[in-house]
């Protein structure tokens, strides 16, 4: 589950907030130059200009905010620029801002903050469960001479369990991982005095 549906599944904020503030987000760039001006403005019910002229007296282009220039489409008038906002940046403006929108605004961004650290042990915890399998299919298999009793968990998901014998345990868990993705570990493993007729 990505950032964006994670945030809308576990919080009860504007869906329209949520995507105008962290549709542009990723994790992987150092500035995260993110948050448009035009929704700054929606939100806080101020105008772009007013903004602007914010950004320009208290700011630094380009480590807290970036101007992209307008393309000219041909048309009659300038160009629009984009100007686009780190999340730090907008974060000491909505501190900073006193419009009752603003305050709504911090308490939002407060909130989703905290889900984002809980998605991120959502990730980490993923991630450790996909080590954890990947160390078990790295483990050898074990292939005592003798006869062996084992239980083993079904593939289906439902938390069925199955007990069997058989005298090459490294042959039969052979036979059941050979279509499976990830391969089933014997819950239970007990080497008998005797020796048992392969089932």
């Amino acid at each position: 589950m990505n950032l964006i549906n994670f945030l809308k599944t576990h919080t009860k904020i504007n869906n329209e907030f949520i995507d105008d503030f962290f549709g542009l987000y990723d994790s992987k760039d150092k500035y995260n130059f993110t948050i448009n001006i035009v929704a700054i403005a929606k939100w806080f019910d101020m105008t772009v200009g007013h903004i602007k002229d914010t950004l320009l007296y208290s700011y630094k282009e380009k480590i807290d905010y970036k101007i992209m220039k307008g393309k000219s489409n041909g048309l009659k008038g300038k160009p629009k620029d984009t100007i686009l906002l780190t999340p730090k940046c907008f974060k000491l403006m909505a501190m900073q801002s006193k419009t009752k929108k603003a305050i709504e605004v911090r308490e939002y961004y407060y909130e989703l903050e905290q889900v984002i650290d809980q998605y991120k042990e959502y990730i980490i915890k993923g991630l450790e469960e996909k080590i954890k399998t990947l160390e078990n299919n790295q483990k050898p298999k074990i292939n005592p001479s003798k006869g062996i009793i084992y239980i083993i968990q079904t593939s289906d998901g439902v938390g069925h369990y199955k007990v069997g014998k058989t005298i090459n345990l490294k042959q039969r868990l052979k036979q059941y991982n050979g279509d499976k993705k990830d391969d089933i570990i014997p819950l239970y493993v007990y080497e008998t005095t005797q020796k048992i007729k392969n089932l």
